[in-house]
């Protein structure tokens, strides 16, 4: 991450930026996926330390693009959205650069990239248009290929890992591993920002299927803020949104029972018992609450 950094550092110093500056959440969210890929190192055990360092690399730039993005799209940095949209462009074409060095033009790779970005930039339109500012009917379907779609990026440096070492046979299962793991953290991010994206208009799946469960979708200019927290703690339905992360998860690991992935196998693990540990605390929260209100 600091090499990526030092670059970013250097290309934003003719507009007289600093990346830190220009977006910190961005530096502090790539931070915590900087070390993504690593995860899978131990899977390709024959693929020399060189190629996996070109590949963190690319990683930790495709991250850094793919979350600025995220910003623009979420008007979540009002006051450098102009700023971002150049700085994006010029990670897309800096990452495209570090490519072209591990790939030849007519290289397998370069499919998976255009696959990927298409589901990247379909998932995001969808989500936009569908459910920024506006309320529509949201299935479990359209939330599945939303939730993996935007993350579809994470899934280039393990396939370029798999191109590596020649290991193409086993590209299905890896996406459908880390489709499942982003769709599972997409549904715990839908919980704990409730309260964000109710007041950024943002109609997320737990919001959308809570709105049209109660019949309020012709009352949202009159609904409270609490009035939404009630009835996703107080109704359960907040454990039972979260059992469908820990199912996502349960089948990222079953994805890759065929394939020694130690880390990433401990890494999504310790997401399921996160999610069973949050799943506890709510309904202790909640019980406590009615508790102490009873009395």
């Amino acid at each position: 991450m600091k090499a990526v950094d030092k670059d970013i550092q250097s290309i934003l110093k003719k507009y007289q930026f600093t990346f830190h500056k220009l977006a910190p959440d961005i530096v502090m969210e790539s931070a915590q996926f900087s070390s993504f890929d690593k995860l899978f190192y131990e899977a390709f055990p024959k693929l020399s330390f060189v190629h996996k360092e070109k590949i963190n690399y690319l990683s930790d730039l495709l991250y850094i693009a793919v979350m600025t993005t995220d910003r623009i799209v979420d008007d979540q940095q009002e006051a450098f959205r102009e700023e971002l949209i150049f700085f994006s462009k010029l990670l897309w074409e800096k990452a495209q650069v570090k490519m072209r060095q591990l790939f030849s033009d007519d290289d397998p790779f370069w499919q998976y990239y255009e696959k990927y970005n298409i589901e990247f930039t379909v998932a995001c339109i969808r989500e936009h248009q569908n459910h920024f500012h506006q309320l529509s009917v949201y299935s479990g379907k359209d939330f599945r290929e939303i939730s993996a779609g935007k993350a579809a990026i994470a899934k280039l440096p393990i396939t370029a890992m798999c191109l590596l070492a020649e290991r193409v046979a086993d590209i299905p299962a890896f996406e459908l591993s880390i489709d499942q793991y982003f769709i599972g953290l997409q549904v715990k991010d839908d919980l704990v920002d409730w309260r964000i994206d109710w007041r950024k208009k943002r109609y997320s799946f737990l919001l959308s299927k809570i709105i049209y469960l109660k019949k309020w979708e012709k009352e949202l200019d009159k609904l409270e803020e609490d009035d939404i927290g009630r009835v996703i703690f107080y109704a359960d339905h907040a454990f039972s949104y979260l059992e469908g992360a820990y199912k996502a998860y349960q089948k990222s690991l079953t994805a890759l029972a065929n394939i020694p992935c130690p880390d990433w196998e401990k890494f999504v693990q310790k997401c399921s018992e996160d999610i069973r540990d949050l799943q506890v605390h709510i309904r202790d929260t909640v019980d406590k609450e009615i508790e102490r209100i009873e009395i």
